[in-house]
């Protein structure tokens, strides 16, 4: 294990389970980045945290761990049990099309930035169930401005502050 900006860089599913056994009594925030191919360990991360529980996953690009249909076994049992296990959850994609759908229907909140493919726009539209205001305000985002879902159809449009 090595430290990279405070965070624990970690590359095997062995180094996971000793940095996760580590941080049982503190806080941490650990990095899994294995030397193999992400697919091939995606199982070992989602099962660390389910037994490390109260922690926040940050999956980034969850089109290269994931498929379009239902959720590999592990990362779907995540979704839908995370919060018997007291799991935050922060996914991005840069194609939704391309990432599971499970995620659609288990999240609280949902933040969608500017998508300039409009294929992905529709389909995240209909993924979230926005009605014709919110999918034209989708439309018009600009740089660093977002769209933010909350699971009941409540939403609004916000801006990031550099």
């Amino acid at each position: 294990m090595r430290e990279h900006r405070g965070d624990v860089v970690v590359r095997s599913a062995g180094e996971l389970a000793d940095a996760i056994a580590a941080a049982r009594t503190s806080s941490a925030k650990i990095v899994y980045l294995p030397r193999t191919p992400l697919t091939t360990h995606f199982d070992h991360f989602c099962v660390g945290a389910m037994a490390w529980g109260d922690c926040t996953l940050q999956v980034e690009e969850l089109a290269a761990v994931s498929t379009p249909g239902r959720a590999c076994e592990w990362w779907g049992r995540v979704l839908r049990e995370s919060r018997h296990y007291r799991l935050r959850i922060y996914a991005t994609t840069q194609r939704p099309q391309e990432a599971d759908k499970t995620i659609f229907g288990n999240f609280s909140r949902c933040v969608v930035f500017e998508l300039p493919n409009e294929n992905d726009r529709a389909y995240v539209s209909r993924a979230l169930g926005l009605n014709a205001e919110a999918r034209a305000a989708l439309d018009r985002l600009q740089p660093y401005q977002f769209v933010e879902v909350e699971q009941r159809g409540k939403w609004g449009v916000g801006r990031l502050v550099r």
